[in-house]
């Protein structure tokens, strides 16, 4: 009987997810007969811990990706992108310095920053931080931002209407950076298309 670890799997299903991508990718572009059009293969950056190289870059490019979803914690740490020498952060202009530069020496980029939001538990906390996370992603060209919106505290029956108030700030507060927020699909409440439709209806 032959041994294939988690690790294995999650090398080797990146390998074949990047591979699915690049022949549809590719295919596309024939049928479409567009010369330039590209794509950038990505992968969630809890991933890279399980490749076995010294930094995230080269974790990045032994799996054939350039883009990484990262992590972006309360206090602007990138706590999954990993280094030898150095601590990633989106805190301070040096920080932000510091990765940019190491980005465009490896050829790679961060496509999208994930928040592990608490709306409903500290909703003004939860807001600034987006904010910020925003001015982050503006400065180092990621266009994009995974939020959460989960109930915790908020009974369900009113945590859509608190969700649509929540997140119309969220959109105030960042609307200059021109950044875009996506909803991540979580158990019963944004994996339901109706929940979803309201929601987006809410907001607009």
């Amino acid at each position: 009987m032959s041994s294939f670890t988690r690790r294995d799997f999650l090398h080797h299903s990146s390998r074949l997810l990047a591979g699915t991508a690049t022949a549809a990718m590719l295919s596309r572009g024939a049928v479409a007969g567009e010369k330039s059009a590209r794509l950038a293969l990505a992968c969630g950056d809890a991933t890279l811990s399980h490749v076995k190289q010294a930094d995230c870059w080269a974790a990045l490019k032994s799996i054939g990706a350039e883009g990484v979803e990262a992590t972006i914690a309360e206090d602007m740490s990138l706590p999954r992108l990993f280094h030898p020498t150095r601590k990633y952060s989106a805190a301070t202009p040096d920080d932000l310095a510091m990765l940019k530069a190491d980005m465009q020496a490896a050829g790679c980029k961060i496509t999208a920053f994930a928040m592990h939001n608490k709306f409903d538990v500290q909703p003004e906390a939860e807001i600034e931080w987006a904010a910020k996370a925003a001015r982050a992603a503006q400065a180092l060209g990621v266009p994009a931002i995974r939020i959460d919106v989960v109930n915790r505290k908020v009974d369900a029956s009113d945590f859509l209407q608190f969700s649509i108030k929540t997140l119309k700030k969220v959109m105030a507060a960042t609307e200059s950076t021109g950044i875009v927020f996506g909803v991540e699909n979580h158990g019963k409440t944004t994996n339901d298309p109706e929940f979803l439709d309201a929601l987006f209806a809410g907001v607009g």
